[in-house]
């Protein structure tokens, strides 16, 4: 697998907890921030994803 820079420089997995209810889950910052979410089902394409890198994010 390639390495993949993280998406938000000084965050963590270990600064994360995951939210579900058995059909769906969630991916959640310490921060509150959702980062990765598959809606309504986890097989479902993703909803909300932070794997933008930043520099993207930052031209908008």
């Amino acid at each position: 697998m390639p390495h993949r820079e993280n998406p938000v420089p000084g965050r963590g997995i270990g600064e994360h907890g995951v939210i579900g209810n058995q059909d769906t889950i969630a991916l959640v910052a310490i921060d509150g921030t959702i980062d990765f979410l598959c809606w309504p089902h986890l097989d479902s394409p993703t909803v909300f994803a932070a794997l933008l890198r930043l520099r993207n994010r930052l031209a908008r």
